[in-house]
């Protein structure tokens, strides 16, 4: 039996940190993790998804539809949905698909959970990282 390719264009479900959570892979490395989210957007991927279809051309892009939202698991206690459960959920994604850092999206939050992954200029970083035209 083959493995599949966590990063393999398409749809994906995985269960992280006991939550199965769903999500589209498009595009070529390097990685960036859109998590979807804000008022009025609900949280999945779809709006999202056409917006950044250019992006696909230089970036893999991971539309991942967070705890609770969408195609992925519900849960419930409040409790399981604060920002830090979503920091962790964004970390035990980066160790699934064997990634040293992530592109922007919740990953300010990340950072300040995680901040010695990188010593130089984190913010500048991650922004280069996920839009190299920023410099």
């Amino acid at each position: 039996m083959s493995k599949v390719d966590p990063l393999g264009t398409g749809e994906h479900r995985v269960r992280i940190r006991g939550t199965e959570l769903w999500y589209l892979a498009r595009g070529n490395r390097p990685l960036i993790l859109l998590r979807p989210g804000g008022a009025g957007w609900g949280g999945v991927a779809t709006p999202y998804i056409s917006s950044f279809k250019p992006v696909e051309g230089f970036r893999k892009v991971i539309y991942l539809e967070p705890r609770g939202i969408g195609r992925s698991e519900r849960l419930g206690k409040k409790a399981d949905y604060g920002l830090d459960e979503y920091a962790e959920d964004i970390e035990a994604l980066r160790k699934y698909f064997n990634v040293r850092r992530i592109g922007i999206g919740k990953a300010i939050r990340h950072y300040l959970k995680y901040p010695l992954l990188s010593r130089e200029n984190r913010l500048r970083s991650m922004l280069r990282t996920a839009l190299p035209e920023i410099h």
